[in-house]
């Protein structure tokens, strides 16, 4: 069950905002039953990128099997953002997952 603020996952592409599959959001608003999120995703100085809406469908939670990885964002317009993006863990490695508001901040204390 997905809650107010869990890091979730597109499970697709949203090439209009310039997500895709893989990018991390935190769920900022979960309406009712749990059948619609508003999802914030952040670059790496914790600007928002994009506010949406989307269903059940359209995401799902973060996986303890997962890492964290980094990506520039390209949009309609060619701006370059980093957004952070999870990767699976190998099955035979065991690895801490950072929470992405942590690493987040880890990057923008490393500049």
């Amino acid at each position: 069950m997905i809650r107010g603020l869990d890091t979730v996952v597109p499970t697709h592409d949203i090439g209009e905002h310039g997500l895709k599959q893989g990018d991390i959001g935190a769920v900022v608003h979960r309406y009712g039953d749990g059948a619609a999120f508003e999802v914030e995703f952040v670059n790496a100085e914790g600007k928002t990128v994009a506010l949406l809406t989307l269903t059940s469908a359209d995401v799902r939670p973060m996986g303890s099997r997962e890492i964290l990885h980094i990506r520039e964002l390209r949009r309609e317009k060619n701006q370059p953002m980093v957004l952070v993006r999870v990767k699976k863990l190998a099955p035979e490695r065991k690895s801490r997952l950072i929470k992405p508001t942590l690493f987040i901040q880890k990057l923008n204390a490393d500049r």
